[in-house]
């Protein structure tokens, strides 16, 4: 199974300490003054929580077997394109619309949808 039991405690586990380093970095900021360079240096506890997540996918990517490899890579593909067609909308509307730029948050959902409508997809053509 492409995604054990194993993958989502991990992932779980995961999850909480990035929003409980998302929650605890916000709440440290609101209390410092804007000039702080303590501020900029809290930047880095997300992307430290991010690369948590790189170490979780990498691990269990190296668990699943070359079928479950090329659903994984494939459902990706579809995630990554959703990004790019999301990017590419996003820069059109801005520049042509005049519309305000999207948040960082829109990005990582489109990429998210797609990985998910590519794996829906994959799952079934090598069942």
């Amino acid at each position: 199974m492409i995604y054990s039991r194993d993958y989502w405690k991990e992932y779980a586990v995961w999850f909480v300490v990035f929003m409980l380093t998302m929650i605890l970095v916000r709440k440290i900021t609101h209390w410092l003054p804007d000039d702080s360079p303590v501020r900029f240096a809290l930047v880095v506890l997300p992307v430290v929580a991010v690369c948590g997540a790189f170490w979780v996918e990498l691990r269990n990517l190296r668990r699943i077997d070359e079928m479950q490899q090329r659903i994984y890579l494939e459902s990706l593909f579809v995630g990554t394109f959703f990004f790019m067609a999301f990017c590419v909308a996003a820069v059109m509307l801005e520049l042509v619309a005049g519309l305000p730029r999207f948040s960082p948050l829109g990005y990582i959902l489109a990429h998210a949808a797609g990985s998910g409508i590519g794996l829906i997809v994959a799952k079934r053509r090598y069942r």
